[in-house]
């Protein structure tokens, strides 16, 4: 069509008016999102993109769900303000790491390397660094090593800066004496629980206040939003299990990599690993005369039999140290005692197993799995396009995973936190993870499809929200039991209060706690002297309640989880600050670290009004808000 009317002058003007406007606008903002746009802080030279905010606030988000159970969800961040938090704390860091850079603070990268060797989560077996741990860590983790490394230099460098700035704190003694009285305090008591489930259960609910209840507690009873989508797949394995392997194919991959299907000598072996040479010593002569492996083991080095199997290992496996000794002897061989950087150890070696050469027909079904799969992953990016590109064209998502022949998953529901509406975890096969999943689907519209999101190292994945289901109340007849639990375990509660706050009212009057508990049918206890923290007999809200009071004989009630406690005071006993010596260098230790971070506090600040902070609220609001 453009064509047939290229030669009409209209066309000709409009299209030098839009040669012009691109000669003179140019092209980069229409298509190209500027880079400040994901910029959410910058902090001197350096800058805080939104996608390394997201990534930070979603690792405090799967801690938080370890503290507080999987129904936390980032709606629930965002309302306590964890992203602002993150945020806060990030900007701190990179305070921190323009003042280092300004200092001129450097860290060799034979310093790095120790400190990363040293770490006791990257040490195997034998208690040596173990390369394979570390990539596992990294894994797990999601990081490349590059990325680990510059964040644990980071991090050295701010310690380093933050050590340097601070001095050693004396707290005033005047001070440290105030809080040891008033940490040391210590108080008698009588109490009484009132239970809720002592209480006469409460007549049968009639259905108007059923319903009242329902309504009134509608937060309790209501469902959260649910977003049903389609899922299309593709992922290196699927496709790997499509891919036919030719003879040649394993010929040439075995061809190139006949060195790793060689097997190298291996030991199997077991060890005992002393602190010190002198039990060594002792461990070394009692296998001498006769005396088991094990028991030795566990008399001398004390560890436990499962601790000494370390299995089959290569000589490149276990430390240089012990490698020619262990590695010299034969089967039923035990070394003396050897050196190593983590101690004293004595090795015996169970059994010898000779190195290997294995053919192609040793390693064909094996080998066959990686080729195919090395060619699933050198055409899934190809594949990849080719779904977004049927995508753009305008077809369906089902209609794109047809056309390359990818898997279609449908998820009828799901939350925030990936689970359904029986409240479990969506459990079908195939599914990435489910706190990716429920992120991507409520971040997309309802009947439009997401961008092609990585699944992991090996797979990519798009969805398409069908039905969003927006929060509603749950019908009575849904969650009737519910309902009449939370009502029947709140009007045991209410009964409880009264009786507890009638019970104090009564020794308040001048009856005895004791008299007015036996009234009741109830029994009132006496506490030896208690700390702040109930010392274990006190629940803490009811500890929290008797230390509040202020003269002997004054009563107060408090709730607690299985009812009401009523406490009455009894003696305060005071602490002595000169009766305990290591007590009060105790807290002055305490004290003088909170004063230490105080101070660390104020020069964080002071460098905050030297390197300047600005937050971008609007992409900030934009983005997270």
């Amino acid at each position: 069509a453009i064509r047939k009317r290229s030669g009409s002058i209209v066309v000709k003007i409009l299209f030098g008016l839009l040669i012009l406007s691109f000669g003179v606008w140019g092209i980069g903002d229409f298509l190209t999102p500027k880079a400040q746009d994901k910029i959410v802080a910058t902090v001197g030279e350096a800058s805080i993109s939104a996608v390394d905010l997201e990534r930070q606030a979603e690792t405090e988000i799967r801690r938080m769900r370890e503290l507080l159970g999987a129904r936390f969800d980032r709606e629930q961040a965002r309302a306590l303000g964890l992203y602002n938090a993150v945020l806060a704390q990030m900007i701190q860091e990179a305070v921190l790491d323009q003042a280092a850079l300004r200092a001129g603070l450097v860290i060799t990268d034979a310093a790095l390397r120790a400190e990363i060797e040293a770490t006791p989560t990257f040490r195997g077996a034998l208690g040596t660094f173990d390369r394979a741990r570390f990539q596992q860590f990294l894994q797990a983790a999601g990081f490349s090593e590059t990325a680990y490394i510059s964040l644990l230099k980071r991090a050295i460098l701010r310690d380093v800066l933050i050590e340097a700035a601070l001095v050693p704190v004396t707290p005033p003694k005047a001070a440290t004496a105030v809080l040891y009285r008033e940490r040391g305090e210590k108080r008698t008591a009588e109490a009484v629980l009132v239970k809720d489930t002592a209480q006469t259960a409460p007549v049968a609910p009639g259905e108007d206040e059923i319903a009242a209840f329902h309504q009134a507690n509608a937060q309790r009873f209501t469902a959260p939003e649910y977003r049903a989508v389609t899922l299309a797949r593709m992922d290196v394995d699927d496709i790997a299990r499509e891919i036919a392997v030719s003879e040649d194919d394993l010929k040439q991959a075995f061809e190139a990599r006949a060195a790793d299907f060689d097997l190298p000598e291996r030991r199997r072996l077991k060890q005992m690993v002393f602190r010190d040479e002198e039990p060594a010593k002792r461990g070394a002569e009692a296998l001498a005369r006769g005396a088991d492996f094990a028991t030795v083991a566990r008399d001398e080095a004390k560890m436990d039999p499962a601790a000494i199997e370390l299995g089959a290992l290569a000589r490149d496996q276990i430390p240089a140290d012990l490698a020619d000794p262990v590695f010299s002897l034969a089967a039923g061989g035990i070394t003396a005692p050897l050196k190593s950087p983590v101690g004293w150890h004595i090795v015996k070696v169970v059994a010898v197993e000779p190195p290997q050469k294995r053919t192609l027909s040793d390693v064909r079904e094996a080998l066959a799995k990686d080729v195919a799969r090395d060619k699933a992953l050198d055409g899934l990016v190809g594949l990849a396009n080719r779904f977004e590109d049927a995508l753009g064209g305008g077809a369906p998502l089902e209609a794109a995973a047809a056309a390359i022949g990818i898997r279609v998953i449908k998820v009828q529901a799901l939350d925030t936190r990936g689970n359904g509406p029986d409240g479990k975890p969506i459990a079908a096969e195939g599914l990435p993870k489910l706190d990716l999943l429920a992120q991507i689907a409520f971040a997309t519209a309802e009947g439009t499809e997401s961008p092609l999101a990585e699944m992991g190292e090996n797979g990519y994945f798009a969805l398409r929200v069908d039905k969003i289901t927006p929060p509603a109340l749950k019908p009575l007849a849904d969650v009737r039991g519910e309902v009449l639990a939370a009502w029947r375990a709140q009007k045991l509660s209410e009964l409880a209060k009264a009786e507890a706050e009638a019970l104090a009212q009564d020794a308040r009057a001048g009856e005895s706690l004791k008299a007015a508990a036996e009234k009741r049918k109830l029994s009132a206890s006496e506490f030896a002297p208690v700390g702040r923290d109930g010392g274990g007999v006190l629940p803490p809200p009811a500890a929290a309640a008797l230390f509040g009071l202020a003269q002997s004989g004054e009563i107060a009630v408090a709730r607690t989880a299985e009812g009401y406690h009523v406490v009455r005071l009894g003696l305060v006993h005071a602490a002595d600050p000169a009766q305990d010596a290591d007590g009060l260098g105790k807290i002055a230790q305490a004290l003088a670290k909170d004063i230490g971070n105080d101070l660390q506090a104020a020069f964080q600040n002071a460098l905050r009004r030297e390197i300047p902070v600005k937050i971008r609220e609007s992409n900030l609001d934009r983005i997270f808000r």
